[in-house]
């Protein structure tokens, strides 16, 4: 590692690409072996960081939804939050509880949605009101 690898643009950039899913291919404008170098050890920093995050926590389910543990990247200095992600809905959760209680309302909503859809009368087809 390089001095001030940690503090340059390059390594950030690895860390912030591994905590965001990214593969550890550096991008095209990165062309100093240098600059590849940091960029490769902060990818592995970051990777390490997401997975301590990550360890331990389970995905919340209920019914047929699903809210998963991702990490997120928040404020200028970059720093790592642990969110419970709706996969169906994108909506994110602090912590597994309220994402429980999300996902539970949710599909709450989806009941009742489901009910008075059923209790519609079904629609029209456009041949029968162009006939009438």
């Amino acid at each position: 590692m390089t001095p001030n690898a940690t503090t340059s643009e390059a390594w950030r950039l690895g860390r912030r690409a591994a905590i965001e899913g990214w593969s550890i291919q550096p991008p095209s404008h990165l062309r100093k072996q240098v600059d590849k170098d940091d960029y490769e050890n902060g990818w592995l920093a970051g990777k390490k960081e997401a997975e301590g995050l990550l360890q331990g926590h389970r995905p919340v389910l209920v019914g047929k939804r699903r809210a998963a543990p991702r990490v997120r990247l928040t404020g200028p200095e970059a720093s790592c939050k642990l969110v419970w992600v709706d996969e169906a809905a994108g909506q994110a959760y602090d912590s597994a509880e309220l994402a429980l209680q999300g996902l539970k309302a949710r599909v709450a909503r989806d009941v009742e949605l489901a009910a008075q859809l059923a209790s519609q009368p079904p629609l029209k087809r456009r041949t029968e009101m162009s006939a009438a």
